[in-house]
């Protein structure tokens, strides 16, 4: 997946003239003004280099705008990820240790025994473990995957669920 760099922060805050607050695994980045003269100004260049963003409305002088807007904008690099809090943060699998690698392998196997998960959703995610988990898991553990170990409540709670027939 491409994912901006830190240099691609640095260029968007010297641009801007303004604080990137999240880091380059948020999907979407938060970026904030210390003035109002200052946001009105970063938004005007923003809506120049025609960037869609979308202004916080609780938040003051914060605006939020998707990595994928920016790709051929700011540097970026591609990187085997795995996708968590409603597919909005990034982790690189390069990070994960092995058995969170054999849980991402096992909790699908968990939603189709359980009936949790629709045939669509259930082929993206067969798609993203085979472009990031499973490289990583033989690169680094010979392909093993260990035994399923819930570690949410919500996945302990999705194990005391009937098996579908």
């Amino acid at each position: 997946m491409k994912l901006i760099t830190e240099k691609a922060i640095q260029f968007l805050e010297d641009k801007y003239d303004c604080i990137v607050l999240t880091d380059k695994y948020d999907l979407t980045l938060s970026i904030m003004w210390l003035s109002d003269e200052g946001f009105e100004l970063g938004k005007t260049a923003i809506l120049k280099d025609q960037i869609p963003y979308v202004i916080n409305n609780t938040k003051k002088r914060i605006v939020f705008i998707k990595q994928s807007d920016l790709y051929n904008i700011v540097p970026t690099l591609e990187e085997r990820v795995w996708l968590v809090a409603k597919k909005q943060k990034a982790t690189p699998v390069s990070e994960m240790d092995h058995q969170r690698l054999s849980n991402c392998v096992g909790l699908l196997e968990l939603m189709l025994k359980k009936g949790r998960i629709s045939k669509n959703d259930a082929d993206d995610y067969i798609l993203s473990l085979s472009e990031n988990i499973v490289p990583e898991l033989m690169s680094r553990f010979k392909g093993e995957i260990l035994p399923y170990k819930p570690y949410y409540p919500w996945e302990k709670d999705l194990l005391k669920l009937p098996d579908v027939k």
